[in-house]
């Protein structure tokens, strides 16, 4: 994608416009999560991260600036991303002693139970972000959508 067809894709983002968000995620999607992956090394997290970026994306497509480089825009923003994630994840996590040992495991056994599908997700997570925000019609979900 060309710079000045990512600044028509987020034209129609301002114009609260789903499929410029779309067209979007079909060039970049992939790299958006493998950034993701290799700065959380979870692909849980990273799939998380995905969605979460794509949710910022949209509600602050506002501050982008034409003829700045769309690919450094949104590498820079998905490493803020994840880095901040890390940053947080840090702050909250405990350390361990023999009586905390367990309880990780059993956080880590419900990780593992919460895991699906990546593109089920991401399009089940932008369906339920999206549901209700302005430009974004409740009849019009991402059904149909091949996030492939």
């Amino acid at each position: 994608m060309t710079d000045t067809e990512f600044d028509f894709r987020v034209e129609l983002i301002l114009k609260n416009d789903k499929n410029g968000l779309r067209e979007i995620y079909q060039c970049y999607g992939k790299v958006i999560y493998n950034i993701m992956l290799d700065i959380v090394k979870s692909p849980q997290d990273a799939e998380d991260l995905t969605s979460d970026f794509f949710l910022k994306l949209w509600d602050t497509a506002g501050q982008y600036r034409k003829g700045t480089g769309h690919k450094r825009y949104l590498t820079v923003m998905a490493k803020n991303l994840a880095l901040d994630f890390i940053k947080k994840r840090r702050h909250e996590t405990p350390s361990l002693d023999d009586e905390e040992a367990g309880h990780k495991e059993q956080q880590d056994s419900m990780r593992v139970d919460r895991r699906c599908d990546w593109k089920a997700h991401l399009r089940g997570g932008f369906e339920a972000a999206f549901r209700g925000r302005k430009g974004y019609p409740e009849h019009e979900a991402w059904n149909g959508y091949d996030i492939s």
